[in-house]
């Protein structure tokens, strides 16, 4: 009989050898996570933005952006600061609104200096966060 318990559960290692479940999902106010038993992490946060008028002037040269935040990742990366791809959405009644997301550096534990750029006035898109790197 298939034992699914083995596969999603904790994961974890000794010395670089995978000991536990192969897939552990979790989540909390940063995020969610996924581990797997390769030592491959992916962390996913997706947060409303400020309103993208704090800054510019709406053209294409000084588009509008929100104030800076910082964003914690919902579980730490480990050795190398991990891949993250950025997006930004936001649906205005039934209009997607053209927008994205802004950083200037991942850590191993967050993104830094992370804002909503946009040549639409007075919104405040999601920013969504897609970071890829390791546990162990």
């Amino acid at each position: 009989m298939f034992n699914q318990s083995s596969i999603v559960g904790t994961v974890s290692e000794a010395a670089g050898v995978p000991t536990g479940a192969i897939i552990e999902k979790g989540s909390n106010a940063n995020g969610d996570y996924t581990k797997f038993a390769d030592g491959t992490m992916i962390c996913t946060i997706s947060k409303l933005a400020d309103s993208a008028t704090s800054f510019g002037s709406g053209t294409a040269s000084d588009p509008f952006r929100s104030s800076v935040k910082e964003y914690v990742f919902p579980a730490a990366f480990v050795t190398n600061a991990p891949v993250v791809s950025s997006s930004a959405s936001r649906n205005v009644s039934g209009v997607g609104r053209i927008a994205y997301a802004a950083f200037t550096e991942a850590t191993l534990t967050g993104i830094i200096e992370a804002q909503a750029v946009t040549v639409t006035n007075d919104i405040a898109p999601t920013l969504n966060f897609v970071a890829i790197g390791r546990w162990f």
